[in-house]
């Protein structure tokens, strides 16, 4: 799984934070090894908006599980119209990333999947 998102600091300095995730397809996969490939993300900070810009910083995140219900309470929607429009756009988005978990590492796990 890839990610890149673009951001301005202080002094509208952009910067551009890739990262990626390791997946891994092991029909013996246990819950730690899931958890561990869905919440560790390796980072590249670059200073600039693109990956030819210098590197500001490297390093990993990773998920704590006692942090994961905290860290779901800090999405935030935007330009939405209404409180309706981002209750419906926090589901799909709840939907999809539980939903690919679940396509991903858990349903493999049950008898006769």
């Amino acid at each position: 799984m890839r990610y890149s998102l673009q951001f301005y600091g202080d002094e509208d300095q952009c910067y551009l934070l890739e990262g990626y995730k390791e997946i891994k397809d092991d029909p013996a996969l246990d819950f730690r090894e899931i958890w561990r490939d869905s919440t560790t993300l390796f980072t590249t900070l670059y200073k600039g908006d693109t990956t030819n810009a210098p590197v500001f910083g490297q390093g990993i995140v990773r998920i704590d599980p006692r942090n994961l219900l905290e860290q779901l309470t800090t999405f935030r929607v935007r330009n939405a119209a209404n409180a309706g429009e981002k209750a419906k756009a926090l589901a799909q988005f709840m939907s999809f990333f539980f939903g690919e978990l679940w396509e991903t590492y858990l349903k493999q796990l049950l008898p006769g999947e």
